[in-house]
């Protein structure tokens, strides 16, 4: 008795997991398109109560009704399960976790470094650790550059990695200018890095000025004549 008595239980466990599954799939799609998750594992910590072991094995799919105030995939919830035949129903409280694959640096990444395909290793880490973003797929990442140090296996999100440097400190850029729809066009020296749009100082080759110009281009950037 006692080993039916726990199959039946564990039958009933597996019957709500399973409806619990497929009552958050929806959301799940929904979170993948809209993020870009990288190969998807759905894991379910539910807590039952005791009289659950009691339950037979339900015979229908078991119907799921959210209780919760705010329905969210990766918050803690609230459900009401039904079962049509035999008739019962149960409450239990199921907190969803995702894991996926994102990118981690394989090795330290230097300040301002351009990343490529050889900077990034893929691993499998829960989205809740990482509520700050991550990067899923390399193509993603290629050509970004670091806002900052960043360590080996460290995961790189958006607030790790902006737009590619276009420009650097020290490098001889073109000075775009222009006057009146007349462009000229002269040498200089960047005085800081930057990406597109980026104000820099530039130190005019010819007249050894420092001017303000914008970004533009890669080793092009802007000013005009005043």
């Amino acid at each position: 008795m006692l080993l039916a008595s726990q199959s039946q239980a564990g039958g009933v466990s597996e019957q709500i997991d399973q409806a619990l599954r497929n009552h958050l799939q929806p959301l799940l799609h929904h979170e993948i398109r809209q993020h870009g998750w990288q190969q998807p594992r759905l894991h379910l910590d539910n807590t039952l109560p005791s009289s659950t072991q009691k339950l037979p094995v339900c015979t229908q799919d078991l119907q799921v009704n959210n209780l919760s105030p705010r329905p969210a995939l990766l918050s803690r919830q609230r459900y009401r399960i039904e079962c049509a035949a035999p008739a019962w129903s149960v409450n239990v409280t199921s907190q969803a976790d995702i894991s996926v694959r994102l990118l981690v640096a394989r090795h330290t990444l230097e300040r301002d470094q351009s990343l490529s395909a050889d900077d990034v290793l893929a691993r499998r880490q829960s989205v809740s650790k990482n509520r700050q973003g991550f990067y899923g797929r390399v193509a993603d990442i290629e050509g970004l550059s670091a806002k900052r140090r960043i360590r080996t296996g460290q995961v790189l999100s958006p607030r790790l990695l902006g737009a590619p440097l276009l420009v650097r400190r020290g490098q001889m850029v073109t000075i775009v200018a222009t006057h009146d729809g007349i462009e000229a066009a002269t040498q200089g020296e960047a005085l800081s890095n930057g990406s597109a749009g980026d104000l820099i100082r530039v130190r005019n080759q010819s007249s050894e000025k420092i001017i303000e110009t914008q970004v533009t281009g890669e080793g092009v950037v802007t000013s005009t004549f005043r």
